[in-house]
């Protein structure tokens, strides 16, 4: 769970102080695992901090493994941002008002394919091109959108661009063509 910089947190002493008071001394792309759980609103946790390129402490509670806390909290931070598309940013997933699981399984999945390559597309986007980075230290742009926009030009000048196309496809269907062959047994 990421908490905020003035949350109280025990110290080595065990006295409360700001949680940002214990990670003061973080340099740009470091991140420290504090020895030993400490209180948190009252519950014993571990507490991970990081202060990552954009100058925003990220500062984590948890009860698992205090070391992979950071590397789960990105994976988890990808769930969030995809099921944010799929509710309230485009897709409204809400106002299907679907019950049927398997027409719910295809609500979702084919979606998420969508997203997941167009998120691998801005990836390789931003590898080429940096997406710019405003003054408040955050991308002007997320990684999906330019890949978005990639997939977008290349399905607007389909003729021009039939092997990227042709490219796209294969990434986007090779898993489901594997499972398919191993479904003909």
């Amino acid at each position: 769970m990421r908490i905020k910089v003035n949350f109280m947190i025990t110290d080595a002493r065990g006295v409360p102080v700001p949680a940002k008071t214990l990670f003061r001394d973080l340099k740009v792309g470091e991140y420290w695992v504090l020895k030993g759980k400490r209180l948190v609103n009252s519950q014993s946790v571990y507490v991970v901090g990081a202060l990552p390129p954009d100058g925003e402490y990220l500062i984590l509670a948890t009860d698992k493994n205090p070391v992979t806390a950071l590397e789960d909290y990105k994976k988890r931070q990808s769930i969030e941002t995809l099921f944010q598309c799929l509710k309230g940013r485009g897709h409204n997933f809400e106002d299907t008002h679907m019950t049927f699981p398997d027409r719910i399984d295809k609500q979702i999945a084919l979606p998420a394919i969508a997203f997941s390559r167009c998120h691998a597309t801005g990836e390789q986007c931003h590898s080429q091109k940096p997406i710019k980075i405003k003054k408040h230290r955050r991308k002007a742009v997320s990684i999906f959108r330019p890949g978005l926009d990639h997939i977008g030009r290349i399905l607007h000048n389909i003729s021009e661009l039939y092997h990227e196309f042709c490219k796209n496809l294969k990434i986007i269907l090779g898993p489901l063509i594997l499972m398919n062959s191993h479904d003909t047994s």
